[in-house]
């Protein structure tokens, strides 16, 4: 895990929109992944703040989860709650590619 280090806190809405969109794409690679190795990185570089989770796994055909609209909760739910927070949300998979998981929050004056 790679993060950036800072004593300047976040908002407390966007801090647990964070947190529940990196715990829910941790849990998407335990449960369909198979991979080995999972990478988390985050930097703060012009007024974001860019999260990624990453992994070596299966990966998937993102058109055709999405299709399945029932079935990907956890993306969705990652999307709206990235959503609520006025940040980016990137997701990058292909079979047999792995996945990555992005993410680019805007800093305000108040984090």
């Amino acid at each position: 895990m790679d993060l950036p280090r800072t004593r300047q806190r976040l908002a407390a809405s966007k801090e647990v929109a964070l947190f529940r969109i990196v715990q829910e794409a941790l849990q998407n690679v335990q449960k369909h992944a198979a991979a080995s190795r999972i990478t988390v990185t985050g930097e703060v570089s012009a007024g974001l703040l860019r999260l990624s989770v990453a992994d070596n796994g299966r990966g998937f055909a993102l058109a055709e989860v999405a299709s399945r609209r029932s079935k990907n909760l956890g993306l969705i739910s990652m999307r709206e709650r990235a959503e609520l927070v006025d940040a980016q949300l990137e997701i990058s998979s292909a079979p047999g590619a792995g996945t990555r998981i992005s993410l680019a929050v805007p800093l305000g004056p108040e984090d």
